[in-house]
């Protein structure tokens, strides 16, 4: 096994054991998957950035996950808000969507953002459970 494959292996493992102990991990071990969730609670601003960049996202994309890391832990924006923090107000339900396509879950907290109508919209990731598992992520954070 290379040195890089040790780590990875390594970051997975604290990766999931953070996961199981907070609760989350029967919702989200399939992102566990990636290598790149070392540390996962603890990644900086800039750190995600550069991993952001290593993906194939537009710049819309990148634009709205780039606004959707401002967003302080306990704190929610909406959908709306995202728009126009970005120059583009207009393109509220893009920016579901380009955060529904979100490489980066947890690490970029698309789960932060909500709806206008004081919804919370749904969690891309899974299938039919996604508003359950946002709602806990968001309590855990004191958000809601």
């Amino acid at each position: 096994m290379k040195f890089g494959n040790k780590i990875a292996f390594k970051c997975k493992l604290l990766a999931k054991l953070i996961l199981l102990i907070s609760g989350f991990w029967p919702c989200l071990q399939q992102y566990i998957k990636f290598p790149y969730i070392k540390c996962i609670m603890s990644v900086s601003k800039k750190a995600a950035i550069e991993r952001l960049r290593k993906f194939k996202i537009s710049r819309f994309e990148f634009d709205v996950l780039r606004a959707t890391l401002d967003i302080p832990r306990g704190k929610t924006r909406t959908y709306k808000q995202i728009a126009e923090a970005i120059g583009k107000p207009k393109a509220f339900r893009a920016v579901g969507t380009a955060l529904k396509n979100n490489p980066l879950p947890i690490v970029i907290p698309c789960h932060r953002v909500v709806r206008s109508d004081g919804d919370i919209g749904s969690y891309s990731g899974s299938s039919g459970r996604g508003k359950k598992i946002k709602a806990a992520i968001l309590r855990r954070e004191g958000a809601i």
